[in-house]
């Protein structure tokens, strides 16, 4: 009787002490799509992207117009040029052209890609110190990313995180006409 009421004793003692444990955690979710899309907008990413996308760009056709042009050229020498000296430039030029649809301009789709990449980092920094000194300051044991959430019963911190980021409390869209709207 005596290790029998021990025992009871003990697992109504880690019962409550579970139950006390999780009513101090709090929760909370964050619009973090929303957060990154108005940074982007204050630090201007779009517009150093297509800066750095418009010079990949013209790179690119440089590249094309100077093999188009040489392939032209080749064309007309087609019948002055030894039949020799014609092959060798035309295996030349197809070599080049090849290896400008298959390594050159992968290449810069994936250089492009990484562009990207690192001008969100920074802002993915920010919003993670500030979404880390919401939850320190508020109490938060978990903050979840609303997107990745089935269901939020947490408190929305999105506009906290906002503030502390010295953004508007409410969000701040382009649509495609790219005027912003209050949102």
């Amino acid at each position: 009787i005596y290790i029998m009421r021990k025992s009871i004793l003990l697992f109504i003692f880690a019962i409550s002490s579970t139950i006390i444990l999780a009513q101090k955690q709090k929760i909370g979710h964050v619009d973090v799509q929303q957060i990154m899309q108005s940074l982007a907008i204050k630090d201007s990413i779009e517009k150093k992207f297509i800066d750095y996308q418009t010079m990949y760009s013209s790179e690119l056709e440089r590249i094309q117009n100077e093999l188009l042009k040489e392939e032209q050229e080749l064309t007309g020498l087609q019948n002055t040029l030894p039949k020799e000296i014609f092959e060798q430039r035309a295996q030349s030029l197809l070599r080049r052209q090849k290896e400008f649809r298959e390594v050159t301009y992968p290449n810069a789709q994936q250089d492009l890609q990484n562009k990207m990449t690192e001008l969100q980092i920074p802002l993915q920094n920010k919003m993670n110190a500030a979404i880390e000194k919401v939850a320190e300051a508020n109490g938060f044991s978990y903050i979840l990313q609303l997107e990745a959430t089935l269901y939020a019963g947490g408190e929305d911190i999105t506009k906290l995180v906002r503030k502390e980021l010295g953004l508007s409390e409410e969000a701040t869209l382009l649509p495609p006409n790219g005027l912003p709207i209050q949102r």
